[in-house]
């Protein structure tokens, strides 16, 4: 399957809800163009919030077309779950992609509060899912072995392209774009997500954003 030029999806920085939304009403306009050509979303992302890069995962899921995900030099953490939207065959990376896995914890603080214990109380969970996510959509890794591979603590599990391959993370490392990319249309520009340069404003506070699990 070709990458169309016209239907790609750049997301870079951190996974947080900015992104969410721009994902949500990208895609809208894209199915508008057309339910059947594939989407593509290339991924540059050191990581991020949990449960925002399962709402991005859910969202291209649930696309009635194929969607192709492609890493580019980095994807860590919270971003490996919006890798595995795509079936195994179409996710897609480059020979150096550097991945990097770990457990979503908490900020270490002096005292708690009642919203941080309760947080607290469902990182485990939060845990579960990616660990889920992981392993099902690998075909190859048990949730046992997802665990024990990429959420070891209290050290990152950083692999390159050929383990992630052989893994199940992703189907094929690509190494050339020939017959790969149909350039006939070129809107990169339209169609990326970069952070802001400035720092982003957050709603809620850094205490409950880390609680909410934030992997870094």
């Amino acid at each position: 399957m070709k990458i169309l030029s016209n239907r790609c999806i750049t997301l870079s920085g951190e996974v947080n809800s900015n992104m969410v939304v721009y994902v949500n009403k990208r895609v809208r306009k894209l199915l508008r163009e057309s339910t059947v050509e594939p989407i593509t979303v290339f991924i540059e992302c050191d990581g991020g919030f949990v449960t925002y890069a399962l709402g991005i995962y859910d969202i291209l899921r649930c696309l009635p077309c194929p969607v192709i995900t492609f890493a580019l030099s980095e994807v860590q953490s919270a971003a490996l779950v919006i890798l595995m939207a795509a079936e195994k065959k179409f996710r897609y990376c480059h020979e150096h992609t550097m991945f990097m896995g770990h457990q979503c914890t908490i900020a270490r603080v002096d005292g708690y509060t009642e919203l941080v214990v309760r947080r607290a109380t469902n990182m485990q969970e939060v845990n579960e899912q990616m660990i889920n996510v992981i392993s099902e959509r690998s075909g190859k890794l048990s949730p046992a072995r997802v665990r024990s591979w990429l959420f070891k603590q209290p050290a990152d599990t950083i692999f390159y392209a050929a383990e992630a391959k052989r893994n199940g993370l992703v189907g094929r490392i690509i190494t050339t774009y020939e017959g790969l990319i149909d350039w006939q249309y070129d809107q990169c520009d339209e169609d990326q997500y970069l952070p802001s340069s400035t720092n982003q404003t957050i709603t809620e506070s850094r205490l409950t954003n880390q609680a909410r699990g934030k992997l870094r």
